[in-house]
């Protein structure tokens, strides 16, 4: 549903949204007026001043701006800056507790030992993956898909990917985190309806690994799945 806007005049604007934000800004985005913007329970008011920036008479995308603003999971303290030719607005900048994930840990075949942090991992901390077993990191599976489009056998080469997300502050247990397994596909010749054409066929992809599900058992579900 598309966002309603309120205006009164050329002096006012508001809209609704639930990020928080109280700041000034000395001018806005093609708009050499200073503004104030207020959004807290739902609704966001922007009130344009009688006065306009010297350095900015025409307006400037990432004005100087003081206040406090939380989105993007993050708490942001904006204190000023010198617009968007001299490094743009300055902030402080935190990640709020508990939500913001990242990123924290990415194998390929392995599993390493998630109580230590991954910069102190040897080689004697990883194990082989769930159900699967390899002799070295990195060793890729060889099989043989049928295309859906024309019914050639061709060779591929799987491999087994692992991301894990933690929140920012809790990176030391993974008592929070979310966890994704999938297999990136290689195949040894182009796949699908678009083969052999300027455009050419499919020659990789990917899908996600269900639990307790073998990498033979998701390859065939992914043919079945996807179009090509």
């Amino acid at each position: 549903m598309a966002t309603k806007e309120l205006k009164i005049g050329n002096w006012y604007v508001g809209w609704h949204t639930w990020k928080p934000k109280i700041t000034y800004s000395e001018c806005g985005y093609e708009d050499g007026r200073a503004n104030l913007t207020i959004s807290l329970f739902g609704w966001l008011s922007r009130f344009y001043l009688p006065w306009k920036s010297k350095r900015f008479p025409y307006g400037d995308c990432d004005a100087p701006q003081w206040g406090i603003a939380i989105h993007s999971k993050t708490l942001w303290i904006y204190k000023g800056g010198r617009g968007n030719l001299n490094g743009g607005t300055r902030y402080w900048s935190w990640d709020l507790p508990f939500v913001n994930y990242g990123i924290s840990v990415r194998w390929d075949m392995y599993v390493g030992d998630r109580d230590k942090p991954q910069s102190k991992w040897t080689k004697d901390d990883w194990k082989v993956y769930p159900r699967h077993s390899a002799e070295e990191i990195g060793t890729k599976w060889e099989y043989e898909i049928t295309d859906p489009y024309d019914g050639e056998i061709i060779p591929c080469s799987v491999y087994v990917e692992e991301m894990e997300w933690r929140p920012k502050w809790l990176k030391w247990t993974s008592l929070f985190s979310k966890v994704r397994r999938c297999i990136d596909v290689e195949f040894a010749e182009e796949v699908g309806r678009r083969k052999g054409s300027w455009k050419g066929g499919v020659i990789g992809c990917g899908h996600e690994l269900k639990p307790n599900e073998t990498i033979k058992e998701c390859l065939d579900r992914m043919m079945k799945e996807k179009e090509f």
